[in-house]
């Protein structure tokens, strides 16, 4: 059962990170600028790039709903679909993996890794001068730090959410 959970989290977290990467791609930096640093945040601002802070917060909490609807779908497969699972404690257990898979994966690689180090793909235009504000790596790491307890929440709604798929299916 650990090695099945381990390609399914492996398979999950790889589905997640693209289809993020898909996203900014396609819609470019500022749809994620809400998950910058602030003084790059303050610079976009100050650019004229993003209209306020209250529509930076606007977009960021649009993409944190859209993040965590995609990961609930993503999850469910696994644990309802191709595991069984019908009680509480196993999703929760299963989706809590998941979740800091995907929270250390997108701190360390894509953020520490790619996103400090990064030339062109994550720059915004206007602030390439901010290496510094770039290569803030605890910025980048205290979000995965605050979610090993913070993502038992939407664990916990996994585990729900799972008990009552199984009463109805």
């Amino acid at each position: 059962m650990v090695l099945k959970i381990t390609i399914e989290t492996l398979i999950v977290t790889l589905i997640y990170q693209g289809f993020m990467l898909i996203l900014f791609h396609l819609n470019g930096a500022l749809f994620m600028i809400s998950d910058y640093p602030p003084k790059i945040q303050e610079r976009v601002e100050q650019l004229g790039l993003m209209p306020d802070k209250k529509e930076m917060k606007r977009k960021g909490r649009r993409n944190d709903l859209l993040g965590t609807l995609v990961m609930f779908v993503l999850f469910i497969i696994p644990i309802f679909v191709i595991n069984g699972e019908r009680s509480f404690w196993p999703a929760f257990w299963q989706s809590y993996i998941f979740f800091n898979a995907i929270s250390w994966t997108d701190a360390i690689f894509i953020d520490c890794c790619w996103f400090c180090h990064s030339k062109k793909f994550w720059m915004i235009k206007g602030t390439e001068d901010m290496t510094d504000a770039y290569k803030d790596y605890w910025f980048h790491l205290k979000f995965a730090v605050i979610g090993i307890v913070g993502l038992a929440i939407p664990a916990a709604m996994i585990g729900v959410i799972t008990v009552l798929m199984g009463k109805i299916f």
